[in-house]
């Protein structure tokens, strides 16, 4: 069964979601300081407003 491209790009998110969310956790857990731009880009991921670029 293929994949519709709309699953494939919610199933990326999804993974690129899990990413972020780790990555933010763990800075938590070494008591870093996170940049701006990590705390923005899980929030651009979770609400999904975002534009992908095709590949050149």
């Amino acid at each position: 069964m293929m994949l519709s491209p709309d699953r494939i790009l919610e199933e990326k998110q999804d993974d690129l979601l899990v990413c972020l969310a780790e990555i933010y956790r763990l800075a938590e857990d070494e008591n870093l300081e996170t940049s701006p731009e990590l705390r923005e880009s899980l929030v651009i991921v979770d609400t999904g407003k975002f534009v992908l670029l095709p590949n050149s």
